[in-house]
């Protein structure tokens, strides 16, 4: 459990002197941390990071260097805030168990070689990356990413590197994004799993709250050192075609 303690803006003035628009100001520039709020008309700070603030100030820091050092405080406290939710990943009361990637991507046309690539992409990427695919929905977390994605969610499917959620959309197109909070990995035709879709081209994104941007950089060297060893995309074998038929022919109760 965390151990948290506000301080108001009436006693960080007794500590630290100034007055109520300079410390405003401050925090507009990013040179202060900013509030949250308590109540309906009420806001406070975080004790321990103004503790760390006035110890800072003892090292004489530049205005970059302060600018700094206050951005990281506030992405700790929302690693923190994230951190606290861990064992709140799913609304256990409202959960239920949706489809895989494969059951709603691949198996509506399970024989077809656009399907049989896709599925075996798929495969290719959990195995490359090690994520953990999630079905249950809702899903707290995943669902916080997508929101702040807007209308970029197309095809959007929920996975987990360790703790940490990670969404994929795959929109069409190859335009790129900007996400307020959100930073995302577009994934090599090799390992992009939804590829081009009655002909049209899509691309496939691994997004991530910014504060867990180092994912990405994780799951980008996995790829990297993979990549070479990879298929083509869009090559289908025979014995892969053969497979497809025979998971077919169970799933419809033949043997």
């Amino acid at each position: 459990m965390y151990d948290i303690q506000y301080i108001p803006m009436d006693k960080i003035l007794c500590r630290m002197g100034g007055s109520r628009s300079s410390i405003y100001a401050k925090m507009n520039e990013g040179l202060f941390p900013t509030s949250i709020k308590i109540g309906e008309r009420k806001v406070a700070w975080l004790v321990h990071e103004i503790d760390a603030l006035m110890f800072f100030y003892m090292s004489s820091p530049s205005e970059e260097e302060l600018r700094a050092f206050v951005k990281n405080m506030e992405e700790e406290r929302l690693s923190r805030t994230v951190s606290f939710f861990t064992n709140w990943l799913i609304e256990p009361d409202l959960s239920v168990k949706g489809l895989t990637y494969r059951q709603w991507k691949v198996d509506y046309d399970p024989l077809c070689d656009e399907c049989i690539a896709r599925g075996r992409t798929h495969d290719l990427l959990r195995s490359v990356t090690e994520l953990i695919e999630e079905t249950r929905r809702p899903s707290i977390r995943h669902d916080a990413i997508l929101k702040k994605m807007g209308g970029a969610n197309d095809h959007a499917s929920f996975y987990w590197y360790g703790k940490i959620p990670v969404v994929m959309v795959e929109p069409y197109g190859r335009q790129d994004f900007e996400f307020d909070g959100i930073e995302y990995l577009r994934l090599p035709d090799a390992l992009a799993p939804y590829g081009t879709c009655n002909g049209h081209e899509t691309q496939s994104l691994l997004c991530v709250h910014s504060v867990n941007k180092n994912v990405l950089d994780q799951i980008q060297e996995k790829i990297s050192e993979a990549l070479p060893s990879l298929p083509d995309r869009y090559s289908v074998s025979e014995e892969e075609r053969d497979a497809a038929r025979k998971r077919d022919t169970i799933a419809k109760g033949g043997k």
